[in-house]
């Protein structure tokens, strides 16, 4: 099959699925575009294959060398990966692509990987943050021709220092992520014992408090939100959820339709951070809310999550991540303050805090937050003013000899 009748195929395919002709025509297309000039012009490959294998490790010498951007390689191959699914199976498969990753190391490492972080049960965020830094690690080794059996104390400290630039927090990753790995091959046998990296610590960073949001801030964006658009009924109901019950912007992302108990105006969730279920009354408002975009305004699709996109293909949102951008698009709209470190995250603060506002115990707020420990609860807190007051000592056992606070006679 020849490359323009593969590319026209993909499209074509991509248009059923749901994207509109204008995305095609002025986003998507000229990738494609991009790539059917390159087999022109350069392809040498025997197969198709192997002619998009050629292809990727062009764009990857790119991306190394600065020429084009990470989103940009992302697209291109993930471009790449479907003409070669549609090109062997004449079908295409819109989700994720597989393998569309900037480290991508030999599939024995990427099994050893998933052995080491199936070993124990570590929470989704720590899990995909260490499988990114230990493909980078065994790409590390790889391009120095050596493999699991040679990972010595020497070959992960030589990482570390090679990740150096980085910051303390990624360092911090680094360093525990090579401990997970290093436990499982000791438990295996590949290594007599594990390495000891605390005389390399990086320093902890100081706890950050979350900047919360204003009542008078949160009533402008909702307030300015248009509910009669499906995209308005969305993201009304996503906000009015978040600051209404404190969760993560990454479990409302994984909110199902069967979490919501409707009669009990309540929802039940694992949490993807702690893996702990937690349960939460919702109020009249906010499945008012939910109700009126799952019948008005959510897509039909074949996906259990609540929220979906707005634009095709309907899938569910990958992370919490896009629910930030959902909101900054919502504040820059009214003008409310980009405020640094303030993101979809502070809307759990900003729950906290009102909570504490209304002289809710610590204890209740911790566990409306699925907090195991009450310290964990700290940062999303703010001091209430009419509440310190109130704590303030008066002068009447303090004998004042001088100064400003001695009464005149």
């Amino acid at each position: 099959m020849e490359i323009s009748a593969i590319v026209r195929g993909v499209l074509c395919e991509m248009e059923a699925q749901g994207y509109s002709k204008k995305t095609l025509l002025n986003q998507t297309g000229p990738i494609y575009s991009r790539i059917e000039r390159w087999f022109r012009e350069s392809s040498r490959g025997e197969s198709f294959s192997e002619a998009v294998a050629e292809y990727l490790a062009e764009q990857l010498r790119k991306l190394d060398a600065g020429q084009i951007g990470r989103h940009y390689y992302r697209q291109l191959k993930s471009a790449a990966m479907r003409l070669c699914e549609y090109a062997e199976t004449d079908e295409l498969k819109l989700g994720s692509i597989p393998g569309n990753r900037i480290h991508q190391p030999s599939a024995e490492a990427e099994a050893l990987i998933g052995m080491a972080l199936s070993a124990n049960e570590y929470a989704d965020s720590f899990r995909q943050k260490s499988h990114s830094i230990l493909r980078r690690f065994f790409c590390y080794i790889e391009g120095r021709g050596l493999n699991s059996h040679d990972i010595t104390r020497a070959v992960m400290v030589s990482f570390i220092h090679h990740c150096c630039g980085s910051s303390a927090n990624y360092l911090a990753y680094i360093i525990r992520s090579l401990r997970v790995l290093s436990d499982y091959l000791v438990s295996i046998g590949v290594m007599a014992f594990a390495p000891d990296f605390k005389f390399i610590l990086p320093k902890c960073s100081p706890q950050k408090i979350i900047p919360a949001y204003s009542e008078q801030e949160l009533s402008a964006v909702l307030d300015s939100i248009d509910r009669s658009c499906p995209t308005g009924k969305r993201d009304y109901a996503i906000i009015l959820l978040a600051v209404g019950t404190g969760l993560r912007g990454g479990d409302i992302a994984n909110l199902k339709l069967a979490d919501i108990d409707w009669r009990a105006q309540s929802i039940r969730i694992v949490q993807g951070k702690t893996k702990k279920a937690v349960y939460m009354p919702i109020s009249g408002q906010i499945c008012n809310a939910i109700s009126d975009y799952i019948l008005h305004g959510r897509p039909k699709a074949d996906c259990d999550n609540v929220f979906l996109r707005a634009l095709a293909p309907f899938i569910s949102f990958s992370r919490g991540n896009a629910l930030g951008a959902i909101l900054a698009r919502r504040c820059a709209e009214v003008g409310v303050e980009k405020k640094p470190g303030r993101h979809f995250h502070s809307l759990r603060r900003t729950f906290g805090t009102w909570l504490a506002a209304e002289e809710v115990q610590i204890t209740t707020i911790a566990q409306m937050l699925g907090h195991a420990d009450l310290s964990s609860s700290k940062p999303y807190l703010s001091f209430n003013d009419a509440q310190l007051s109130l704590c303030a000592m008066g002068f009447d056992d303090i004998p004042l000899k001088g100064g400003v606070y001695v009464e005149s006679r």
